[in-house]
C-alpha cells in the first residue's frame, strides 16, 4: 500500500507538472517531512523549449561526480584520455604510469583465465596488447570468459577481445594474432626470430612480458623455454578447472608449484626435453620439513653437507592448488567436474577470473618497478652462457633420460 501511494503520488507530479518535484517517503513519516531532490538534465538542442530549461527531477540522491566535468566527456579525444586513468595515476604516480602506458604486453589465449588478464589489463592503462587466440566463442564459455556473452557467440575470440580493449582505452595498441602457440610459432608471434630469418613484421618485437594462459603443456612449455632463451619476462597459469572454491593464489617459481598437475606436468616437460635445471635430490621428508627422531646419523650427517636447494626456473607460475575443494565429488558427477565439449574440466568464474587478475597484477607491478628482477629493466636479447642459453630450440642440449617434477 505504501509502495501504490508513493507511485500514484509520483505520477501526479509528473503530470500536473507541479514544478517537477517528487517527494520520497522517509520512515513512518515521509508523508510529513518529504525529502525532495533535483537533478538537471539537459535537453537536447532541437527540443529546446521556454520550459525545457527548467530543472527536471529524478528519485534518488545527487551524484557527487557531477561536479566534476570530466565526467561528463563522451567523445574520444585527448581531453577524456587525461582523465580516464586518473584514478591509476593516483594511486601509482605519473612516473610509474607512465612506464605502464609505455609497455607492451602478450596475452596468449584468450579463455577463462587469459580474458580477465586482458581486460584487467587494458584497464589498468597498459600501452599496448597482442592478444593471441585462434579459437572462437562457443556458448559453453560463458560461465568463465569475460568476452562470452550470446552476441559474441561464434566470433573470433581474439578479434572480440580487441574490440572489447579499444572500447575500454581507444588510445591502446592492440595486435592481432589469430593462431595457436606452438614450438614452431612462438619466436614468430613474440617476434623474437632472428634478422637474418623472415620475422613477422605485424607485431612488435619488442614485448616487455608475456602471459601464458594456453591450456596445452606442450605448448606451454615451448612459451617458456623460449622466452627463457631470449630473456623475455613470462608469467605462467596452471589449471583452474575441477577448482570449485576461491583459495590462495599462489605465486611463485614454476620448479616449486605444488598440487597443480598442469604447473606439475610442464615443468616436467622442461626438465626432460628443454633442459631446465633439475636441482637436488631430494626426499618429501627433505622437501617438506618434517623430522623424525628415527633419522639416522648418516642421514643427518649427509643432510648437514649438503648445498642449499638449487634449479629454480626464474618463471612465476600463478596457480590454485587442487586439493582444496569445497564438495566432495558426488557419484553422478565424472572426476574433478569431469570434460566438456571444448575440452576443459568444470570450472567457476571466480576461480578462473581470480587468476587472471592474480597474473595482470603481477605484471603491471613488475613493469612498473625500477629494480624489478623480471620487469623492464632485466637484460635482453638471447642468452649467451649458462643453462638457459641451451633451453632452446629443444633437443639442444636433453636434460637426460630421468624424470622429474
Amino acid at each position: 500500500p505504501r509502495l501504490a501511494k508513493f507511485m500514484s503520488a509520483a505520477m501526479r507530479a509528473s503530470a500536473g507538472g507541479s514544478a517537477g518535484l517528487l517527494a520520497v517517503p522517509h520512515g513512518r513519516r515521509g508523508a510529513r517531512r518529504p525529502v525532495v531532490t533535483r537533478r538537471h538534465v539537459r535537453a537536447p538542442a532541437s527540443a529546446a523549449t521556454p520550459s525545457s530549461s527548467a530543472d527536471a527531477s529524478v528519485i534518488g540522491d545527487d551524484d557527487d561526480d557531477d561536479d566534476d566535468a570530466s565526467c561528463a566527456f563522451r567523445t574520444r579525444d585527448e581531453t577524456a584520455a587525461e582523465f580516464r586513468f586518473e584514478g591509476t595515476r593516483r594511486l601509482y604516480g605519473d612516473r610509474r604510469f607512465e612506464k605502464l602506458a609505455a609497455s607492451h604486453v602478450a596475452v596468449l589465449g584468450m579463455g577463462g583465465v587469459g580474458s580477465w588478464t586482458a581486460e584487467a589489463l587494458a584497464r589498468s592503462g597498459v600501452g599496448a596488447l597482442t592478444l593471441v587466440d585462434l579459437d572462437v566463442v562457443c556458448v559453453t564459455n560463458v560461465n568463465r570468459q569475460v568476452l562470452a556473452t550470446d552476441a559474441s557467440v561464434g566470433a573470433s575470440k581474439a578479434d572480440t577481445m580487441a574490440a572489447r580493449v579499444r572500447d575500454i582505452n581507444p588510445l591502446c595498441d592492440v595486435t592481432i594474432v589469430r593462431d595457436f602457440v606452438s614450438e614452431a610459432n612462438v619466436e614468430a608471434i613474440l617476434g623474437l626470430e632472428n634478422r637474418n630469418r623472415n620475422r613477422r613484421d605485424d607485431v612488435d618485437e619488442t614485448i616487455d612480458f608475456v602471459v601464458d594462459a594456453i591450456d596445452a603443456e606442450r605448448d606451454k612449455a615451448a612459451v617458456i623455454a623460449c622466452c627463457v632463451h631470449h630473456r623475455v619476462p613470462v608469467i605462467t597459469v596452471g589449471g583452474a578447472g575441477g577448482v570449485d572454491a576461491l583459495g590462495d593464489v599462489v605465486v611463485e617459481d614454476l620448479s616449486r608449484a605444488t598440487f597443480n598437475r598442469l604447473c606439475q606436468r610442464v615443468r616436467r616437460l622442461l626438465r626432460r626435453e628443454y633442459a631446465f635445471p633439475r636441482g637436488e635430490e631430494r626426499t618429501p621428508r627433505e622437501i617438506y620439513g618434517v623430522k623424525s627422531s628415527g633419522d639416522s646419523r648418516e642421514t643427518k650427517a649427509r643432510a648437514k653437507g649438503r648445498k642449499k636447494p638449487q634449479g629454480k626456473f626464474g618463471v612465476k607460475a600463478v596457480y590454485h592448488r587442487e586439493n582444496v575443494n569445497f564438495f566432495k565429488p558426488d557419484p553422478g558427477t565424472r572426476g574433478r567436474g569431469g570434460m566438456g565439449c571444448d575440452g576443459v574440466g568444470g570450472s567457476a568464474v571466480f576461480v578462473t577470473g581470480a587468476l587472471g587478475f592474480k597474473a595482470a597484477s603481477h605484471v603491471c607491478l613488475a613493469l612498473m618497478d625500477d629494480d624489478g628482477d623480471d620487469g623492464r629493466a632485466a637484460a635482453r636479447g638471447p642468452a649467451a652462457s649458462g643453462w638457459r642459453s641451451r633451453v632452446w630450440p629443444k633437443g639442444r642440449e636433453r636434460g637426460g633420460e630421468r624424470g622429474g617434477e
